[in-house]
C-alpha cells in the first residue's frame, strides 16, 4: 500500500483518504500504529491508522465480510485487503495487495477519482475513501 500511496501522492489527502485499521487492537494501540506507519514510510497526511476496542474492530471486519481469527497460540491472523470505497460510500472493488500490483490498484483509484470529479462537475457531491488493513 505504500507503493500505491507513493504513486497517488498528489491526491492523497486532498481527493483520497487511505484508512488502515488493525485487526489486533489488543496489541496495536495508537503508539504502535504510529511507530508502524513511520517504519513503513506511511506516516503522511491523508493516511489514517485506526484502532478501537476488540468489539468495534470485529464489527468493522463483519461489515467488510472479513474473519477475525486466532491461531491456537492466541496470535491474531493478520489479513491484508484493500477496499476501494466510492463516493457513494459503497464498496467499488476489493484487492489483495499480495496478488494485485500497486499499479493496478492505483489505476483503479484514479479511475474512481476521475468519475467522482466528473460527477462533482455535474453538481453531485463526491467523496472518495479507501481502506485497507
Amino acid at each position: 500500500m505504500v507503493a500505491v500511496a507513493k504513486s497517488l501522492d498528489a491526491v492523497v489527502g486532498s481527493q483520497l483518504t487511505l484508512v488502515s485499521f488493525t485487526v489486533d487492537p489488543e496489541n496495536d494501540g495508537p503508539v504502535q500504529l504510529l511507530e508502524y506507519s513511520r517504519e513503513q514510510d506511511a506516516d503522511r497526511p491523508g493516511w489514517l491508522f485506526l484502532t478501537g476496542t476488540p468489539s468495534k474492530v470485529e464489527q468493522v471486519m463483519k461489515d467488510f465480510h472479513l474473519p477475525r481469527q486466532r491461531q491456537p497460540d492466541g496470535v491474531i491472523d493478520h489479513i491484508t485487503y484493500c477496499f476501494l470505497v466510492g463516493p457513494d460510500g459503497r464498496e467499488a472493488a476489493v484487492y489483495d495487495p499480495q496478488r494485485a500490483s500497486a499499479e493496478a490498484i492505483a489505476r483503479a483509484i484514479r479511475d474512481v477519482i476521475v468519475r467522482a470529479s466528473s460527477a462533482k462537475a455535474q453538481g453531485d457531491v463526491a467523496q472518495i475513501a479507501t481502506g485497507g488493513g
